[in-house]
């Protein structure tokens, strides 16, 4: 039998209670923005695990959508709160809030969501994984943090562009994720929808560190040493990635021609010819590029 004092205390818990729930609905009402469009994103928003419990207890639906389709768990992936996302996921909230966290960059909230058995190779509506999103954002740990889960296993999934990660990591000139995605098996003469290499990618942005690192990739004594680079695979409008440079970026032509030597000269375009140093002329001599 409880005591006057106990009873007293925990009605004045559910007056609490109720108090924290009508007064997060009240300043919902008058608060929210274009995200946080439900008492629940409000309270996750917020970072109070307190209110999130009561609301989830009072029935709230842990999937409701915000007026730009976020859900809480969204929310807090973005926010990196992995004590709410592992509270969300406890209650049933759907795991589709791993590419938030792996856009954001979020490795905490990625190797929770993870921890809680989201699926590393899940596709959103473009077929685009959460690895595809961390590459294309130059996130090294979230990218690690995947892998590891896929047991570098994923690095071919393709979106509805046929990219893969690497095609992703190269046109957005993320060199150290280039690395980390080659080192975990990453076919470096893939080609997307266009018929483009992660060269060719790495060419049109003028990415050059992506650049060396792609066209050295496979040398004497690295890790995947027969994983080389294509230097004569051509898109589907006939182009090189050195024709990308002459095209896109002429200034930094000079990773192909560093010492000169005598060669030959190969024909780019009608208006630009070039001689070429160690780095490629020992692989290019025989290439043409018109």
């Amino acid at each position: 039998m409880p005591t006057l004092y106990q009873s007293f205390f925990f009605a004045y818990l559910h007056l609490i209670k109720f108090y924290i729930l009508y007064s997060t609905i009240f300043v919902f009402y008058f608060y929210t923005s274009e995200y946080l469009s439900s008492a629940l994103h409000l309270a996750v928003h917020g970072g109070s695990i307190p209110i999130v419990q009561t609301l989830l207890e009072q029935g709230t639906d842990p999937n409701i959508a915000g007026a730009k389709g976020q859900t809480p768990l969204h929310l807090a992936a973005q926010c990196n709160r992995t004590d709410l996302t592992g509270l969300l996921l406890e209650v049933g909230a759907q795991k589709t809030a791993l590419h938030v966290a792996a856009v954001a960059g979020k490795v905490d909230a990625v190797t929770s969501l993870l921890s809680h058995k989201a699926k590393a190779g899940t596709r959103d509506m473009d077929g685009s994984t959460p690895l595809h999103y961390a590459a294309a954002g130059g996130h090294a740990g979230v990218v690690s943090a995947l892998l590891h889960s896929l047991k570098s296993k994923g690095t071919e999934d393709r979106n509805a562009w046929r990219k893969t990660p690497l095609h992703a990591a190269a046109e957005k000139g993320h060199d150290h994720v280039v690395v980390l995605l080659l080192e975990a098996g990453a076919k470096i003469n893939s080609t997307d929808q266009n018929k483009d290499t992660p060269l060719h990618c790495a060419a049109r942005g003028g990415h050059q560190e992506v650049v060396k690192r792609l066209v050295n990739w496979g040398q004497a004594g690295q890790k995947g040493r027969r994983n080389q680079v294509n230097l004569q695979a051509t898109n589907n409008v006939g182009r090189t990635a050195l024709q990308m440079y002459s095209q896109f970026c002429t200034h930094i032509m000079t990773i192909f021609h560093s010492k000169k030597r005598d060669f030959g000269t190969i024909i780019l375009s009608p208006v630009l010819s070039l001689s070429f140093g160690p780095l490629l002329l020992s692989r290019l001599k025989y290439l043409k590029y018109m």
